[in-house]
């Protein structure tokens, strides 16, 4: 049963009772999504999505194997290394909002791109870190756009 949702139709639960506006977009359990791209169009977005999602992967790798160069050379400790490691997830967080918004504004599609380029490019770096707050500032900046190209 396929239905034009709109925000002032009310909905209906399983037992039959009406429980209010429903909001735009919201997919309850007894509706069913249909892909009406074609084939060809869905393929180069399955191949979108893991060339992205595996370059994330190749560049978080290829930083990781060096956490334990990085505490050594900037002589931090186990819980300094703690709040410089909180820095990307506090990254991703405080620009995935953002990120929503522009992903309205120009598509998720050139965003991606966008970001996933921004993000190769930013991969060097924490290797110019000197000390404890500039390590926290490019793992926060290099993880920004991973937000975008991985949500």
């Amino acid at each position: 049963m396929r239905r034009k949702i709109t925000t002032g139709e009310r909905s209906s639960c399983a037992n039959g009772s009406e429980t209010g506006p429903r909001a735009v977009g919201v997919i309850q359990h007894s509706e069913s999504v249909t892909t009406t791209a074609p084939v060809r169009q869905r393929q180069r977005a399955r191949a979108a999505v893991a060339i992205t999602f595996a370059a994330n992967g190749f560049l978080f790798g290829s930083w990781v194997p060096r956490i334990p160069e990085v505490k050594h050379d900037l002589h931090l400790s186990s819980a300094a290394l703690g709040i410089a490691l909180l820095a990307p997830a506090v990254g991703s967080v405080l620009s995935m909002n953002a990120y929503g918004r522009a992903s309205a504004r120009f598509g998720s599609a050139r965003l991606t791109r966008i970001c996933l380029v921004l993000f190769c490019a930013f991969a060097w770096l924490p290797g110019l870190a000197g000390n404890l707050p500039t390590l926290w500032l490019t793992l926060l900046v290099w993880a920004c756009p991973s937000a975008a190209s991985t949500s």
